[in-house]
């Protein structure tokens, strides 16, 4: 293991199933799996990053190639809201989004890789031909959609999905040397809310990646 300033995590991207059709009753399960070779734990907020696949993937986390065509697939930055703000309470909703890396142990955190909707919002075509029928004043009132990354895919086309690196390593992160329990605090705290002075953006290092690679049926 290795003693350094600032971690560096590896990613490993996963797809099950790496083929499927859109008429399949379930989308794939997208699984991201995080590790780092350290010496000490540390926890990262990982709200709308690759750690977070779910709102990672509508925020340009990742990036999506047609292999066939041998074009990168622009993808639609998905609006979401958020009204309470993040907490560090014990067993809250936010708990979830502040995951401790171990040294040597892995971290999986999964989501499904396809259209989806939530109370409030509609759901997302599937492919390219139909995307363009999707116009902003076709929302409700909420405006709130989740779409997870399947944006402008072809049935017969072959594609490799990653991560969007250049994004990632210059983004600053809000991490510490700590484990999880060591800053969460109980319901009845005076101040429970996540703020900088406990969560200083830094940067992080990653490994590059090669990948995954998953085919589109017809059908």
């Amino acid at each position: 293991m290795t003693s350094v300033e600032v971690p560096e995590i590896a990613i490993t991207l996963s797809l099950s199933p790496t083929t499927y059709r859109f008429s399949d009753a379930t989308a794939p399960e997208l699984t991201v799996t995080a590790t780092s070779d350290i010496e000490k734990p540390f926890t990262v907020f990982c709200y709308g990053t690759v750690l977070d696949p779910r709102n990672g993937l509508q925020r340009h986390r990742f990036t999506i190639t047609d292999l066939t065509a041998g074009v990168d697939l622009p993808q639609i930055l998905t609006p979401s809201y958020r009204i309470r703000p993040f907490d560090r309470i014990r067993g809250s909703a936010s708990e979830w989004y502040f995951p401790t890396i171990e040294p040597g142990t892995l971290v999986n955190v999964s989501t499904r890789f396809g259209p989806g909707a939530i109370p409030g919002g509609i759901k997302e075509p599937q492919s390219k031909a139909t995307i363009n029928a999707t116009r902003p004043d076709d929302m409700n009132e909420t405006g709130i959609v989740v779409v997870h990354g399947v944006h402008s895919l072809e049935p017969g086309h072959r594609y490799r999905l990653s991560m969007a690196m250049e994004d990632i390593q210059r983004r600053a992160w809000w991490w510490r040397w700590r484990r999880k329990d060591d800053f969460s605090v109980d319901r009845d705290h005076p101040d429970p809310w996540l703020k900088d002075k406990l969560f200083e953006p830094a940067q992080l290092r990653f490994k590059e990646i090669e990948g995954l690679e998953f085919t589109v049926e017809d059908g």
